[in-house]
C-alpha cells in the first residue's frame, strides 16, 4: 500500500494528477478517476507476464510536468485531455510498479495493494481539491504547486538523464 510514497516519481505524478483534476470540479471526476483505475489495473495485470517490468523515468517525469504546466498556467484543459493524461499516467506508473521476487498469490496482493493505493490516493488529491475549489486563495496555491511540480519535475529529469550518461 505504500509503494506510491516510495517512489519519487510516482508521487509527482500522482499528486500533480489529483490537484489538476480536483481543480475541474467534483462533477468532472469521474472520468479520469475512472480511466485510472482502469488503466492502472489493465497496466499492472500486465506486469504479471513479465514483458514489461519498468518505465524510463524520463516518460513518469514528462506527465508530471505536463500536469504541472497545466496547473500553474491554470488553463483548464479539455475533459478529454485530462482522462488522457490520466490515462498516460495510470499506464506509465502501474508499467513501473511491477512485482518481484513474490510467488503466487502474495504478487497478487501486492498488486491489488498498488492498485488500491495508487487509486485513493489521486482520488483523494483531486476530492479535496475540488471541495475548496470555490476559495480564491486556493486557486493561487493550485499554481503555485503546479510551478513546484514543474520545478521538482525538471530536476528529477536532470538527473535521470545525467544517470544515463
Amino acid at each position: 500500500l505504500l509503494h506510491p510514497l516510495t517512489t519519487p516519481s510516482h508521487l509527482l505524478v500522482l499528486v500533480a494528477l489529483g490537484l489538476m483534476a480536483g481543480r475541474q470540479g467534483r462533477s468532472e471526476l469521474k472520468w479520469p478517476l475512472i480511466c485510472f483505475a482502469l488503466l492502472c489495473a489493465v497496466a499492472l495485470l500486465v506486469t504479471t507476464t513479465g514483458a514489461i517490468t519498468s518505465v524510463p523515468p524520463t516518460v513518469l517525469i514528462l506527465v508530471a510536468l505536463l500536469a504541472g504546466a497545466l496547473l500553474a498556467l491554470d488553463k483548464p484543459p479539455p475533459p478529454l485531455m485530462v482522462s488522457g493524461l490520466f490515462g498516460a499516467g495510470a499506464v506509465a506508473i502501474g508499467l513501473d510498479s511491477a512485482v518481484e521476487g513474490v510467488p503466487g498469490s502474495g504478487a497478487a496482493r501486492t498488486l491489488l495493494g498498488n492498485w488500491l493505493s495508487l487509486s485513493v490516493l489521486v482520488a483523494d488529491v483531486a476530492l479535496y481539491v475540488a471541495m475548496g475549489r470555490h476559495l480564491a486563495w486556493l486557486q493561487v496555491a493550485l499554481r503555485v504547486l503546479g510551478a513546484w511540480v514543474v520545478a521538482i519535475g525538471l530536476l528529477m529529469l536532470a538527473f535521470a538523464w545525467r544517470g544515463e550518461q
